[in-house]
């Protein structure tokens, strides 16, 4: 998270902006502000770091402009739109205006860090975190999902399944990436494509998740981090294909 920034929270709502404010604190010094006017002549005096601005304040006729708050401001800084109530219709109002993200009430702590970090330290950043987040919690095999998939299949049958889903990613590390860096190429996107739906249903979250993170970076054709993906993609495999040997509750019939 980014530090010793200094930001300001317009909203008139005291319940939301409260909660906004204890969120903020961790992050740096925030200043508080209940009316637009208030707004516009703070920012002609002050360079904040990040603005959380109330789409709509109570009495005025008008949303919110963020164009015109930034058109007013000292320092250029992301704008975040506040807003209770945010019809199919408001959604392209705020981005329209020129805020940079929205923030919707109720307010959820995590969606409000992470629309945060999105703007202060770039989407990028933000992916990378996410993919360590839930990589940390995925399990190498979901056992619930092992549970289900035997109500309609044999062990033995299982085991066949399984058994083709490890040479389908044992073909990927030995054909497809055993050397870097690698190519970003669409017969690779579709190999991982496939082997991260077949994860999936399968229930091997670590290496779905390491599948999808690797996609992503590939259709954007991020090549260094693509490549730097791929050894969480083989470590995920490695892990797998041992889990698998040792203990994933396929046991003889």
């Amino acid at each position: 998270m980014v530090k010793s920034k200094l930001i300001l929270l317009a909203d008139d709502n005291s319940l939301s902006r409260n909660v906004l404010e204890r969120i903020l604190e961790p992050m740096g010094t925030v200043k508080t502000s209940t009316s637009l006017a208030e707004v516009e002549a703070l920012v002609k005096v002050v360079d904040f770091d990040l603005i959380l601005l109330q789409l709509h304040f109570s009495g005025e006729k008008e949303f919110t402009s963020a164009k015109k708050i930034k058109s007013l401001s000292k320092a250029e800084c992301p704008i975040l739109a506040i807003s209770s109530s945010l019809s199919l219709g408001e959604t392209q109002i705020y981005l329209n205006l020129g805020f940079d993200a929205l923030i919707t009430k109720p307010i959820r702590p995590k969606e409000v860090i992470l629309q945060i970090q999105s703007c202060l330290v770039g989407k990028a950043a933000v992916a990378h975190q996410v993919f360590f987040e839930e990589l940390a919690t995925a399990q190498v095999i979901s056992i619930s999902q092992l549970t289900q998939l035997q109500k309609f299949a044999s062990i033995s049958k299982l085991k066949e399944i399984y058994d083709q889903f490890l040479q389908e990613c044992r073909h990927l590390v030995g054909e497809r990436i055993s050397t870097f860096p690698v190519a970003i190429e669409e017969e690779i996107l579709r190999e991982i494509h496939s082997l991260k739906g077949n994860a999936g249903t399968l229930g091997a979250e670590k290496l779905y998740t390491s599948a999808k993170y690797c996609e992503s970076l590939g259709r954007q054709n991020k090549e260094k981090d693509f490549n730097e993906s791929l050894f969480f993609l083989k470590n995920a495999i490695l892990e797998f294909e041992e889990y698998f040997k040792k203990e994933s509750g396929l046991k003889d019939e």
